[in-house]
Formats: C-alpha cells, structure tokens, sequence
C-alpha cells in the first residue's frame, strides 16, 4: 500500500446538468455515488466501444485513462460523487492534473451547464 499512489476529489452535479466529454490521459478514476441520480457514458479510445452505466447510490464506475467519459444527473436532486483517482491530482511544477484534461467536442448526450 502506497498513501501517495491515491487521490481523492468529490464532483457535484446539479439536476439536468451535463458534463463536457473529457480524457484525462495520465491517471485512473473511479466514481463512487454518494447521493443522487444519472448515467456516465465510456468511450474507449482505442477500441471505440462505447458503455453508458447507470448511477445510483453505491454504485462504483471505473473510470480508465484510455477513456473518453461524460456524465449527467437525470434524478431531481444533486448528484454527489466521490472520486478517488490513481495516480492522485498533483502538481508538478506549473503542470497540474488538470491540465492534462483532453475535451471533445461531442460525446453521448448534450453538454447542459
């Protein structure tokens, strides 16, 4: 067990709302449902097979790096995720995990802000 080898970040999505389809290319991620409703859709790049899974409290979604990933909230209240990635956000030197986020312009559904 390496401490430093896990992050761990939560996302909270509002009713109705869609994520931009994104690629982070350097580390996994898994979404835990805390609370709330909706649908993560996978695309894997290489494959181009495509997965839509549906999110309710309890259920764990991983999240490869070698995926494009988009998700929504389709329940009446706050989706609230827990996610706990491999290797954890980090920063070195300017660079952080967040910039290694790749967006397209189209995934499964709609992006809905």
């Amino acid at each position: 067990y390496d401490e430093a080898a896990y992050g761990l970040v939560y996302a909270i999505a509002e009713t109705g709302i869609v994520s931009r389809p994104l690629q982070r290319s350097e580390l996994d991620e898994y979404y835990f449902v805390i609370s709330g409703e909706g649908e993560v859709w996978l695309k894997d790049i290489k494959s181009q097979n495509e997965t839509v899974t549906k999110l309710k409290p309890g259920v764990v979604v991983k999240i490869p790096c070698t995926s494009i990933v988009q998700y929504r909230n389709t329940g009446n209240t706050l989706m609230v995720l827990l996610v706990p990635t491999n290797p954890p956000y980090r920063i070195i030197g300017k660079r952080t995990s967040w910039n290694i986020e790749k967006f397209f312009e189209n995934g499964k559904w709609k992006v809905k802000k």
